[in-house]
């Protein structure tokens, strides 16, 4: 039987080697290498980081818990203008942020005093970090326990200049967005997909993969192409079957280009193990896999290397019977969060970190009086009406916190019994707008927030009311 080996778009489309709704179906370098000649000037790697906020995605997977127990929600007048009632959101009367001493403002935006997020935050950060954190809370509906929620927002926030000296975008999951939340369709360009870095060793091939655009010009691309033609098909079967490093140290040794621009050296400056500044930050980093992670994307953002990263964390779907597991797991994503700041703080750099989870749960009051269950109420259920997004923010420097526009820190509102209150924003139930509203914020810090409607196609979805969703201001 003859068998036509794939040589024009329609033909790899045919094969399965990219896909046919321009996502890529999986990472080999014939797929990327077509998503480069297809979306022209668009490569696999960029330019130099230039008067661009760091942006790092901290994704929940699983429904958690971020309004009330964690950080604090209100209704129309901000986090202050409290609830009636908090019971649903995990607090019991006695614990209600309406208390004396129940709420915490270290970080400028108000969390719970018992937040276990900010437990964890503060196990890693300094006073002196916190002093440089401000942030904003979005009341924002999303599905339970799925990844079609358009969360993240890495596409847009490389479209308005995030770039690296490697790469524009990285994630720590194989997947379109870098991370198990979807990214909204109409952001996504394959030609710049996330390549996945979740270890050490693959930040080392980092350099490897970022040099993609110089080491394949349109030419070469061509020539692989054709050479592909003439592959036998288990040789082709072969060759995709290896990782994208492989891939491309073997199409260097098969004479395709004679650059050898791959040293040890070089992939040694990528290594979060050997930067010292890390280390201090992640002293568990060579023991343990979720601190390499999150040390690893740090890393490579913080640097300049990659312009944005997306660090996805699972688990997050803890209504077990109990609020010990919830307590627990948020600690880990607070001890995340820290970890990023206080590495921002170190390395002299500002941060965004954007905080976001499918769906969230809910209580019915039942207590957990163990010690890790702090007298806080049992997560019981799924309960995506009860789900928020959080932005924090560092400032680097001595000049203090990050500048916001007023003083209310939340989009959209509660309602007194610990629900979204949908109609307060355009956010309160869809998930993409939320993306373009955290993308609106991330533009502002350097002043270029009036170029959104450009950016997103000619229409700025928030033009009627601008101040309700702009809350963050020009970072110096």
């Amino acid at each position: 039987m003859s068998h036509k080996k794939p040589v024009t778009r329609r033909d790899f489309l045919a094969s399965g080697l990219i896909g046919g709704t321009a996502t890529v179906v999986m990472p080999n370098l014939i797929s990327m290498l077509m998503a480069s000649r297809a979306y022209g000037a668009e490569t696999c790697a960029a330019a130099a980081v230039s008067g661009k906020t760091p942006f790092i995605c901290l994704d929940l997977a699983g429904g958690a818990n971020i309004a009330g127990s964690n950080v604090i929600v209100g209704k129309a007048g901000g986090q202050l203008d409290y609830l009636a009632n908090y019971t649903s959101l995990g607090l019991p009367a006695a614990m209600s942020p309406k208390n004396a001493g129940q709420i915490n403002t270290e970080l400028g935006i108000a969390f719970h005093a018992d937040s276990a997020m900010l437990r964890g935050i503060k196990s890693v950060a300094t006073a002196a970090t916190l002093a440089n954190v401000d942030g904003m809370v979005f009341c924002a509906q999303s599905g339970d326990d799925t990844g079609n929620n358009p969360h993240n927002p890495m596409y847009w926030i490389a479209k308005s200049g995030a770039n690296g000296m490697l790469a524009k975008l990285i994630g720590t999951n194989n997947t379109v967005s870098g991370g198990s939340a979807a990214s909204p369709v109409s952001s996504i360009n394959p030609a710049i997909r996330p390549v996945k870095i979740s270890n050490p060793t693959e930040a080392r091939n980092l350099i490897t993969l970022g040099q993609l655009n110089l080491l394949f010009t349109p030419a070469k691309i061509d020539r692989i192409l054709g050479a592909v033609n003439n592959m036998t098909a288990s040789h082709l079967a072969g060759f995709l079957e290896k990782d994208l490093p492989t891939q491309i140290k073997d199409i260097m040794s098969c004479g395709y280009t004679k650059s050898r621009a791959i040293t040890q050296d070089n992939a040694d400056n990528y290594d979060p193990r050997n930067d010292a500044l890390v280390t201090q930050v992640f002293p568990q980093i060579a023991t343990n896999s979720e601190d390499a992670k999150v040390a690893t994307v740090a890393k490579i953002v913080l640097d300049g290397v990659a312009g944005a990263g997306t660090i996805s964390k699972g688990g997050y779907d803890y209504h077990s019977g109990n609020r010990a597991d919830g307590e627990g797991k948020d600690f880990e994503a607070g001890k995340a969060i820290g970890q990023c700041l206080e590495l921002a703080a170190k390395k002299g750099k500002n941060l965004m970190i954007y905080v976001f989870t499918d769906g969230s749960v809910t209580s019915n009051g039942t207590i957990d009086s163990s010690a890790n269950g702090r007298g806080k109420g049992v997560w019981t259920g799924d309960s995506g009406e009860r789900s928020a997004a959080l932005i924090l923010v560092y400032k680097a420097g001595a000049a203090g916190r990050p500048k916001l526009r007023n003083a209310l820190r939340q989009v959209g509102a509660f309602n007194d019994s610990g629900a979204v209150v949908t109609t307060s924003s355009l956010v309160g139930r869809d998930v993409e707008k939320l993306s373009m509203a955290v993308l609106l914020n991330y533009m502002a810090l350097d002043g270029t927030e009036g170029q959104i409607g450009n950016l997103l196609g000619g229409t700025n979805p928030f033009a009627g009311n601008l101040a309700q969703y702009l809350l963050l201001d020009k970072i110096a």
